[in-house]
């Protein structure tokens, strides 16, 4: 459990520093108890955000009484003010940091609400650099009376799970409290209930669109794929590399960029035995055939055009160099025995393979064209044949 602090900013005490649990439902009080003596915590918090529900937990600052009264918790206040996932460093005082980390679904981490020196921020940095993507906030005091002054939402309350001492007064009040909460019960209960489930619609909504990205991810050969031009380079930083001959009286007679690899060919001259020869399988009493993993990832674009512009638009750029395009249609998705048609979600991705050969090298060529993605380039004795599919809307 990590230390809590209370900063007063606006004229209102918050408390930074509880450790945060994620609910799919309100969590009941006995739900909060049970995750309090588990946690060994006194106070809680209990957010209902844009996406996200939750509960923070936490202990008094050392010398604060054990109950809360007019506090509220400042993570829970900002964690919806940011596109996710974000985080944010605020300088309270001269050695004083508070380190806030807020991601999937707006929900604030479980060690994403920390108060304290520079070996708990540097810790919490480097704890949560793996996940990536951060968009990354930093202030001071300042900036966070602003923030809290921009915020118009409804603030949520640090409680205790041990009440304080209640007078004789305090009785009275809550006696004419509760007599005025029967009146209103009926109202509130229906609009608490109606704002929980958009809340609650909201959240799942969310979930199935991340999902449905995650399906897309997986099942597009667009995200599973370079881009041509990052293919090519990976191809040309190879090939460049490769001297022409070796040692030995070995020379490079060919070259060809597949899918993840340059294979290479090599020939035997007349001066040179198979005991010494480059890297690779020995096929023939001369040739040697080598292969190099292309250092090059999938980047995750996805962008296309109408595939019918995008096929005019690779067309034109090599007709500029005088490079017929040789294209391939895709072949149909048939219907099952009893079916009427193929059904429409057989069919991902518009795609059309092509083909050409070029004197010009391959590496000069404008393919510049969004959906292109590349699947072989090989050495011919006059030039370059390339292989790849274009995929368009």
């Amino acid at each position: 459990m990590s230390l809590t602090r209370i900063v007063n900013i606006n004229n209102t005490p918050w408390l930074l520093g509880l450790s945060w649990r994620s609910f799919e439902e309100v969590p009941t009080r006995s739900d909060i108890k049970a995750d309090a003596v588990q946690l060994e915590a006194v106070w809680y918090a209990t957010r209902i955000g844009k996406f996200a529900i939750q509960c923070g937990f936490g202990n008094p600052p050392p010398e604060s009484p054990t109950y809360a009264k007019g506090l509220y918790s400042l993570a829970a206040l900002l964690a919806d003010t940011e596109p996710q996932p974000w985080r944010g460093v605020f300088q309270l005082e001269e050695n004083i940091w508070w380190y806030i980390a807020v991601r999937d679904g707006l929900a604030i981490l479980p060690d994403g609400d920390q108060v304290g020196g520079q070996d708990m921020l540097f810790a919490a940095r480097e704890k949560h650099a793996s996940y990536g993507d951060w968009h990354e906030i930093e202030g001071n005091i300042l900036n966070l009376s602003e923030r809290i002054a921009a915020q118009k939402g409804k603030r949520t309350y640090v409680r205790s799970l041990k009440g304080a001492r209640i007078t004789t007064g305090q009785v009275v009040v809550l006696a004419m409290l509760l007599v005025f909460s029967v009146v209103g019960y009926r109202w509130w209960q229906h609009r608490a209930q109606t704002v929980l489930k958009e809340r609650l619609a909201a959240i799942a909504l969310l979930k199935s669109s991340m999902a449905a990205q995650q399906n897309l991810a997986r099942s597009s050969p667009l995200f599973a794929t370079p881009d041509a031009e990052r293919w090519l380079w990976a191809c040309k930083t190879i090939i460049d590399a490769t001297p022409l001959s070796v040692k030995g009286g070995w020379t490079l007679s060919g070259a060809v960029c597949i899918s993840n690899a340059v294979n290479l060919v090599w020939k035997r001259k007349w001066s040179a035995t198979v005991a010494v020869r480059p890297d690779g399988v020995l096929s023939d009493n001369d040739t040697v055939a080598g292969a190099i993993r292309l250092p090059v990832l999938p980047d995750g674009r996805s962008e296309t055009l109408d595939l019918t512009q995008a096929k005019i638009r690779l067309m034109a750029s090599l007709q500029k160099t005088g490079i017929d395009l040789q294209t391939t249609s895709s072949p149909a998705v048939l219907a099952l025995p009893g079916q009427v048609s193929a059904p429409a979600a057989a069919v991902t991705q518009a795609s059309l393979p092509f083909s050409f050969d070029t004197l010009i090298p391959v590496f000069d060529l404008d393919l510049d064209v969004p959906g292109l993605r590349l699947s072989k380039i090989s050495t011919t004795p006059t030039g370059w044949h390339v292989e790849g599919v274009l995929y368009g809307q």
